[in-house]
């Protein structure tokens, strides 16, 4: 990319690559496989020092996270965003849109929102139907989707810090439902009236 400020130029790709991902974990072994010069992103040696500080600081995030940067919102996950891409093939390079196309209708919009106008989305227990395992399964997440600036302030792109939350959703259900059965064995439950 062109816009913005770029990070000190290392001695080759590969070592810009292994550098900027570097450490354990799948993410990071996915993120050094793409060959990002084919990619929106171009060569890692390349970007603006705004993308590069910002997928620095998201690989050393413990929250779920993912960078969704350009136009295109190439996706850029931490370790702990694995679980929320399930088994769906490696997303680490590609257009949110190749990956997500079950969700493309609202997280599309939702992404261009927050790149065009800079404010932030915040969504509590937001249901949604991903196909992670090869069939639609509900799936409840609380998250922020956030504008990443590039130096002189034009919103680049978009983190997405989220945390699954269906467990705990299911849980209160459950809860009421449960309390409800009670109220209407004691007599007290307002279906009853």
């Amino acid at each position: 990319l062109s816009t913005g400020a770029t990070v000190a130029q290392p001695i080759s790709e590969l070592d810009a690559v292994e550098a900027l991902f570097a450490g354990d974990g799948r993410a990071r072994a996915a993120l050094r496989a793409v060959d990002w010069a084919a990619t929106p992103l171009g060569a890692v040696r390349r970007w603006p020092a705004a993308l590069a500080l910002a997928v620095r600081n998201s690989m050393s995030s413990q929250l779920p996270n993912c960078i969704f940067w350009g136009p295109e919102f190439v996706q850029i996950y931490n370790e702990a965003f694995l679980p929320t891409l399930g088994a769906k093939p490696s997303a680490a390079g590609k257009p949110a849109r190749l990956t997500w196309p079950e969700l493309w209708r609202v997280l599309g919009p939702q992404l261009e929102s927050v790149l065009q106008t800079g404010k932030a989305v915040f969504a509590e227990d937001q249901l949604s139907q991903p196909e992670r395992h090869g069939y639609p399964e509900e799936l409840y997440l609380t998250s922020s989707y956030s504008a990443l600036h590039d130096m002189d302030g034009t919103s680049r792109g978009v983190l997405c810090t989220a945390t699954e939350t269906t467990a705990r959703v299911r849980a209160t259900r459950r809860l009421k439902v449960l309390c409800e059965l009670a109220a209407i064995k004691s007599g007290e439950s307002a279906l009853l009236a």
